[in-house]
């Protein structure tokens, strides 16, 4: 646990913070003032925050939004859904439900991945408005334009989100994808 904490330590040094799933980071200090070194700080923890991500009951998928041609916007629609009797709550963060901040696509065509050259933004730690609750049965949805950081010509693709411990959500299933010229 020791060399976990450690690990932590020096991630947040360096990169600000680890990310926003259960487990996924830890604050410099606990709110009691201990820090992330001692190992009670832990324990502390998770006892203060007992169920603060829960994103790992949640099911993403991905569907097209209007027309598909070389030039134009492709746009993506993701949907996240809660099956369970629960509410469960992601975070925004490597999400379409913050736009395209990141390479959270996989794009591939032909066998090769198409190479993200969109923006890679940095964050601060989460907050508590950068969280997505999930109501039992319900499901949300955000849509990002995938020609904003991928270059598309005509041909056939296979888009899948790519789940992250930032986000704490798991990666969708492959969604095929036809460009017109």
């Amino acid at each position: 646990m020791i060399g976990l904490a450690a690990a932590l330590l020096i991630t947040n040094n360096l990169g600000g913070w680890v990310g926003c799933a259960q487990g996924a980071h830890a604050p410099l200090e606990t709110s009691k003032g201990r820090p992330v070194s001692d190992p009670a700080a832990h324990t502390e923890q998770a006892m203060e925050e007992p169920k603060r991500m829960t994103s790992e009951m949640l099911e993403v998928r991905l569907t097209t939004e209007g027309p598909r041609k070389a030039g134009q916007s492709i746009r993506i629609r993701m949907i996240v859904s809660n099956p369970t009797g629960q509410t469960h709550a992601f975070c925004k963060y490597h999400t379409a439900f913050e736009g395209l901040q990141n390479d959270i696509f996989s794009v591939r065509t032909s066998g090769h991945e198409v190479e993200y050259r969109g923006v890679m933004k940095k964050r601060a730690e989460p907050g508590p408005e950068d969280y997505v609750h999930v109501a039992p049965g319900a499901s949300v949805e955000a849509v990002v334009d995938l020609s904003e950081g991928y270059a598309f010509a005509a041909g056939d693709y296979e888009v899948s989100y790519r789940g992250t411990r930032i986000s704490g959500l798991k990666s969708s299933p492959t969604l095929a994808l036809t460009i017109e010229p």
